[in-house]
């Protein structure tokens, strides 16, 4: 999967050093980025986009309302099947999900300071949020397509920017509400 990655870097953001700034494209609040990579039989899906695409603002939250918005949105995350629906023939199972929200969770207090976390501030006290979630399928060949919901969910967005590498081929798609399927074959 690291070797994808690296083939691949308009899919996958590079990681820096904990003690060096991360370094993102244009920050937009409307678009989301959504990148699909294959390895044999692992599936990784990794989400990023403005935090204000997801609950609305890029700060810590300042009110009891924006503290119950970051932890839905925390939950949201997790439940992956309300988000995407990998085919059914393709017998994905979920490993792991990592959800990174630093730079909501801290931007108030620090906005370009680094620490252990790893933060996604921009230029301009913007912040980004990124998800990632890793599968195992045992049918990889049979995947043909993904249905994206984030609309559903997330109405601070309006197009979704996806790529995908498989092992076989690769492309980009732009996503937009009743158009949110990834055609992969």
């Amino acid at each position: 999967m690291v070797a994808l990655s690296l083939c691949f870097p308009a899919a996958v953001h590079a990681h820096a050093d904990a003690g060096e700034r991360r370094q993102h494209d244009a920050h937009v609040h409307d678009v989301a980025h959504l990148s699909l990579i294959s390895d044999g039989a692992r599936l990784r899906l990794e989400l990023q986009g403005a935090a204000a695409g997801f609950v609305g603002f890029e700060h810590a939250p300042q009110s009891d309302d924006e503290s119950r918005a970051v932890a839905a949105l925390k939950d949201r995350l997790r439940a992956v099947d309300s988000l995407f629906q990998i085919d059914a023939e393709a017998r994905c199972s979920l490993d792991e999900i990592a959800i990174d929200m630093s730079g909501l969770e801290h931007h108030a207090e620090h906005p370009y300071h680094d620490d252990d976390h790893h933060q996604t501030f921009h230029e301009g006290g913007h912040a980004d949020i990124e998800a990632q979630y890793d599968f195992t399928c045992r049918s990889i060949d049979a995947l043909e397509t993904v249905a994206v919901t984030l609309f559903d969910h997330f109405p601070g967005f309006e197009t979704v920017e996806a790529v995908y590498l498989l092992d076989d081929r690769q492309s980009a798609q732009t996503l937009r509400p009743g158009r949110a399927v990834l055609r992969l074959r």
